[in-house]
């Protein structure tokens, strides 16, 4: 999985369907590895930074990140306040509803994961797994 700042998604969808990856007429060779309709491609506006772009090795050859969810429940929980005769349903007529979902992450193994290190002259010398 691709996971990139909305800035780049268009160049990320252009590399991944792209015969050719440059002017030189050399076969690209990261043609289709995030899925034959990007939908491994995952562009989101908390990546402030045009350098911040992630791989992911989503196999399942290493496990990640593992989540925990409290009392094993994974679905939220939706409560009511359903006594017609107490609080804002019987003064103002209006239901009133909470939701609870807790769960923690934790990385595992970070080798599943890929960061380029940008260097001050804008290339990239190094790579960083976190």
């Amino acid at each position: 999985m691709l996971a990139v700042p909305i800035q780049l998604e268009e160049m990320a969808r252009t590399l991944n369907i792209s015969q050719i990856a440059d002017l030189d007429g050399q076969p690209n060779r990261w043609l289709g590895r995030f899925g034959p309709n990007c939908e491994r491609i995952f562009a989101h506006p908390i990546f402030t930074d045009q350098l911040s772009w992630y791989l992911f090795d989503i196999s399942g050859d290493v496990d990640i990140i593992e989540v925990g969810f409290l009392q094993g429940k994974r679905e939220p929980e939706f409560v009511q306040a359903d006594n017609p005769l107490a609080g804002s349903m019987f003064t103002q007529d209006r239901v009133v509803y909470k939701m609870r979902h807790e769960y923690e992450c934790a990385i595992l193994d970070h080798r599943g994961a890929y960061k380029p290190i940008p260097s001050i002259e804008g290339g990239v010398f190094g790579v960083n797994y976190f």
